[in-house]
């Protein structure tokens, strides 16, 4: 295979590369981030027209293995909530549990596509009126689709609503 695009490619940049004339053909597509990250789109570029454009853009759902988290309750409470967020952002954007709780010895399994450097991970149980919180921070990163456990465990760090 051939290297079309030498030289790092920022996100978000473009390139044009011009094909060597011959149709039809079948071309697949792979980047890599030069460390342990590889994206690859099988059968990416069909052209049967000379001089046709084509437009492609890699995703985090062409990521060769996506990062595989679990996460464990070891506690001696059901978990009623647990989300995740970037390190160093204010909302907690990703709902785990979304209706269900996560019992005592349960785990959760989740892929994360997205590799950012660190997250942090907030996990609500107890009942009444007042709501029980762990928080983790510094998880991650993804490392090439290695699996990552996550486990609750110990004292609350704040009881909500007392």
């Amino acid at each position: 295979a051939a290297d079309q695009l030498s030289g790092r490619f920022a996100r978000g940049q473009e390139r044009v590369i011009r094909a060597q004339d011959a149709s039809p053909w079948m071309q697949d597509l792979r980047a890599t981030d030069g460390a342990t990250r590889s994206w690859t789109r099988l059968d990416a570029i069909f052209c049967d027209v000379p001089d046709e454009s084509i437009e492609i853009t890699l995703t985090d759902a062409d990521r060769d293995r996506p990062c595989s988290w679990t996460l464990v309750n070891d506690t001696d409470t059901p978990l009623l909530g647990s989300a995740l967020r970037r390190s160093g952002t204010v909302a907690w954007t990703r709902e785990l549990l979304e209706d269900a709780s996560l019992e005592p010895g349960a785990t959760l399994e989740f892929l994360m596509a997205d590799d950012r450097p660190t997250w942090e991970l907030q996990a609500r149980g107890g009942g009444g009126s007042a709501l029980d919180r762990w928080t983790l921070t510094d998880l991650g990163p993804c490392d090439a689709g290695e699996p990552l456990t996550v486990t609750i465990t110990g004292d609350p760090d704040v009881g909500e609503g007392r």
